[in-house]
């Protein structure tokens, strides 16, 4: 990829503006998991859902930019072993949905946003779990050093952007969800398992930014 023209791809993709308070609080999500289980549209439909915050943090290292994921804690109650993007819910206690993902992040990997230059907001994309989940595109100067909050997280891991966004990378499984047959994105690179929200947002990323 050549230098620097990832960003202007992802730059389509997203707004540097953060979402009103009607999208990010009153309407459905403008991706989700509905887009491959349209019967999905009907779960949610009459309340609001609880918003959370996600860092696709590019981490742009001189041979080639790479997306920092982590494998969720074994000991959580909710989503143990998964692998998914730094964040988390947004709290009362938070300014905006921008200090919740970089306050996550610092405490679940020690990230701090001295490293991160904020691109933009993606589209939000609604979980069939019940969350709107709000990702945030950073890129990261390479040199951190993380520390990992070993009761959140259990493994932090990066992987080539140009896989990432590569769709023939992207495969359609299905599997039974609360008694129904679901359909969900997956990615498979070395030993991790990408799939679920994970993975449909990265593909929503890989379609609104490198879809030429």
């Amino acid at each position: 990829m050549v230098e620097f023209e990832y960003r202007q791809k992802i730059a389509k993709a997203v707004s540097p503006e953060l979402p009103s308070e009607q999208v990010l609080y009153s309407e459905r999500g403008q991706g989700g998991d509905f887009q491959l289980n349209p019967v999905l549209l009907e779960l949610h439909k009459n309340r609001n859902l609880p918003l959370a915050t996600v860092l696709i943090g590019v981490v742009e290292y001189e041979e080639a930019p790479r997306v920092i994921l982590t494998r969720r804690s074994e000991n959580l109650k909710k989503h143990s072993g998964q692998v998914a993007f730094p964040g988390g819910k947004v709290d009362d206690t938070d300014p905006s949905p921008l200090d919740a993902v970089l306050r996550e992040t610092e405490e679940e990997i020690g990230l701090t946003s001295g490293y991160i230059d904020i691109a933009g907001y993606l589209q939000t994309f609604e979980t069939g779990s019940g969350f709107l989940v709000l990702p945030v595109v950073g890129y990261v100067r390479p040199g951190f050093e993380l520390k990992i909050n070993t009761e959140e997280v259990a493994d932090v891991f990066e992987v080539p952007l140009n896989f990432l966004m590569n769709r023939e990378n992207h495969n359609i499984k299905q599997d039974v969800w609360n008694g129904q047959l679901r359909s969900y994105y997956s990615m498979s690179h070395e030993q991790h398992h990408i799939w679920g929200v994970t993975a449909g947002i990265l593909r929503n990323l890989s379609e609104r930014a490198f879809d030429d």
